[in-house]
């Protein structure tokens, strides 16, 4: 009788230890679900807009944009303050977050180029990648504090 309760609670240690490991990897595969996708490496860097069209043309000439790998773009037009915005890439998909303006994302040129066709927004938009020696400075005394970039599409009644 001894042998068969040892043998029992031998055995229910045994798959106890089994489900708090299953549990255990199980969960940081769930985290790791729900965490935000990461930032391609394609669009992380400076960007500079070479060439806007559709009927929403309202972006900066010149604009730049550093797509950065946590999800935050940093837009800078010439003379103005540079503002952040929130953005994820998901399935050739950009989405600024604050205003939902959504861009199906095209890169050519050995990813040197990237096309942002609007899909919730009347523009499409070039943009040539910067190298280091590239990028412009900052304005600190700009006086804008909005981007069209982030504009959401108007809404016909």
């Amino acid at each position: 009788m001894k042998n068969k309760i040892r043998s029992t609670s031998s055995a229910a240690r045994m798959l106890s230890v089994a489900i708090l490991l299953f549990l255990m990897f199980s969960g940081s595969e769930c985290n790791e679900l729900l965490q935000e996708p990461a930032v391609p490496d394609a669009i992380i860097g400076n960007w500079k807009l070479v060439l806007q069209a559709g009927a929403l043309q309202d972006i900066c000439p010149d604009e730049n944009v550093n797509f950065q790998s946590n999800g935050i773009a940093l837009l800078t037009c010439p003379n103005s303050t540079q503002i952040s915005r929130d953005f994820n890439l998901s399935n050739n998909v950009l989405n600024y977050t604050q205003s939902s303006v959504s861009y199906d994302v095209v890169f050519s040129n050995n990813s040197q180029t990237l096309e942002l066709k609007g899909k919730n927004v009347s523009r499409d938009l070039t943009y040539q990648k910067l190298s280091m020696n590239e990028i412009p400075p900052i304005n600190p005394n700009g006086t804008s504090s909005t981007h069209s970039s982030e504009k959401t599409k108007e809404v016909t009644k």
